[in-house]
């Protein structure tokens, strides 16, 4: 059986035929690619349960519409649960990533509840293995952050569209939270230059808890690189 993650779920040992066990590795690394486009394109997949039938989206990987947005770290945040603060939120955290500035960015995540910033796969990695690797960057500490710094050095990045979102409900004990997607985003810079590239064009999505104002959840994807 396979996971969400697109992974062997290891049950009990029993006997699998060899076809059928080639079958469900196939079928694991096309779900991790899978995982990573309904990611950077801000996608839900449905999967009915057992016995029931299967609705899903087939979402084509985005394509740069070739905005260019310079993120601004003086939007108004004064409504916590709204997509102008998420939209703001984002804004602020791109002109931190930007400006290296780890205070700033620490200020868009709290300090008394779990959160994630992740690169799937991390920008060197898709450079280095192609932005199909399963190397991510991810951090999940104001502490981290100076690092993560440290990794995106010598890149800006841009947003190549207008960011939409919605408040949703969550399960969670709060009730909702302002989710956002797609986030396509654009990176350039000497770290590029250096190494023979000139950009790299990804998405994402982000979810801003309606009770603190700040970051749940950052995801982003690398999708191409030229």
């Amino acid at each position: 059986m396979l996971n969400y993650r697109g992974t062997l779920y290891r049950g009990p040992a029993r006997q699998v035929p060899v076809w059928t066990e080639q079958l469900l590795i196939r079928a694991g690394f096309r779900l991790r690619r899978l995982r990573r486009v309904l990611l950077a394109s801000g996608s839900v997949l449905l999967l009915a349960g057992c016995g029931g039938t299967t609705q899903s989206a087939s979402p084509a990987i985005p394509t740069d519409p070739g905005g260019t947005l310079e993120p601004r770290s003086d939007l108004d945040v004064s409504q916590p649960c709204t997509v102008a603060n998420g939209r703001a939120r984002l804004n602020t955290l791109f002109y931190a990533l930007n400006h290296a500035d780890a205070a700033m960015a620490a200020r868009m995540f709290p300090d008394n509840e779990a959160w994630e910033l992740t690169f799937s796969p991390s920008i060197q990695a898709a450079l280095a293995s192609g932005v199909d690797s399963s190397q991510e960057l991810r951090i999940t500490s104001r502490a981290d952050i100076p690092g993560l710094l440290s990794q995106l050095a010598g890149l800006h990045f841009v947003f190549a569209a207008e960011i939409g979102g919605n408040v949703v409900t969550t399960q969670q004990s709060t009730g909702h939270e302002v989710a956002l997607g797609p986030v396509l985003w654009r990176a350039t810079g000497s770290y590029l230059q250096d190494r023979g590239k000139n950009r790299v064009f990804g998405g994402g999505k982000a979810a801003v808890s309606c009770t603190t104002g700040l970051f749940r959840r950052v995801l982003l994807s690398p999708l191409t690189v030229s």
